[in-house]
């Protein structure tokens, strides 16, 4: 299978969505279920990481995907982040922007894991200071 999807982690906070070419808009959809499916089940915030750094392949029909992406998107998910993104990938988002409300506060993109991790860690030190002194 080119969408493979499992977690990063023991604590079971970061999912990787991983794609490699080829891959199809089918295994992408089926890709997002499962890792939405895997984060609803946390009690926890999740975030989710697109990680394409072996992939070029763009398929024609991406934005069939984006009803999946925003509709079933779990009420914990913390970041959506694209890793390494192919060019056209953040051309048809930046596109699809007005259709995506929900995914697009929650998404980055970023060129590196090391970004993403970055990324997660400020985004967490952010929720847990917000706990500790609410506004």
């Amino acid at each position: 299978m080119s969408v493979t999807v499992y977690w990063d982690n023991p604590q079971q906070n970061i999912i990787i969505h991983a794609f490699k070419d080829p891959w199809t808009v089918d295994e992408h959809v089926a890709g997002l279920r499962t890792a939405y499916k895997m984060a609803a089940a946390q009690p926890h915030t999740v975030h989710v990481i697109a990680d394409m750094r072996q992939t070029v392949c763009i398929p024609t029909q991406l934005m069939l995907a984006f009803p999946t992406a925003e509709q079933q998107l779990p009420s914990n998910a913390g970041l959506l982040v694209i890793v390494d993104a192919p060019e056209p990938i953040q051309a048809i988002v930046d596109t699809a922007k007005r259709f995506l409300p929900r995914v697009i506060k929650k998404l980055h993109f970023v060129d590196t894991f090391d970004e993403m991790y970055r990324l997660v860690r400020d985004f967490e030190a952010a929720q847990a200071a917000q706990r500790r002194f609410p506004a």
